[in-house]
């Protein structure tokens, strides 16, 4: 999806029925910075507002994601184009979940079981092992949902 186009696409519609960014936000329940942020690219509508932003701009969800006005001829394809990529993303964020998941749970285990540990200097190694591991574990996390706000 080209974040962009369709971020153009919401503002040419916005103007065309008159509204300020602070209007569609309020009709929505978000901020004008938030209609600013689609607007310019950096960010996707909510999945929850896509329905109701496209009533508002009068197009379809699937015009919406296009960032363009489709034809008859354009539409299945387009649906079917914009179908495959949310079972992408999908596979995506349940492989990134898995990642993060074992690294913040091996870095959690390892962690308790530096506590028992005797010798001093070991605890510290096996700590800071762990604690390597549940950062590696945020990393991964972090850039997942930054993915998923970005699209």
């Amino acid at each position: 999806m080209d974040t962009k186009a369709i971020g153009h696409f919401i503002a040419e519609l916005r103007k065309e029925h008159g509204m300020t960014q602070e209007s569609l936000g309020k009709k929505l329940g978000v901020s004008n910075k938030t209609v600013s942020r689609w607007e310019n690219g950096n960010y996707m509508p909510d999945i929850s507002l896509l329905l109701p932003l496209s009533k508002e701009l009068n197009v379809s969800a699937n015009e919406l994601l296009s960032g363009k006005r489709l034809d008859a001829d354009e539409f299945p394809t387009e649906a079917e184009h914009h179908l495959i990529l949310s079972f992408e993303l999908i596979k995506y964020l349940q492989t990134r979940k898995k990642q993060y998941n074992f690294l913040e749970g091996a870095g959690t285990g390892i962690l308790l079981s530096a506590l028992y540990h005797p010798d001093a200097t070991k605890k510290i190694v096996i700590i800071l092992i762990s604690l390597i591991f549940i950062c590696c574990g945020w990393i991964i996390r972090y850039a997942a949902e930054k993915q998923i706000y970005r699209l």
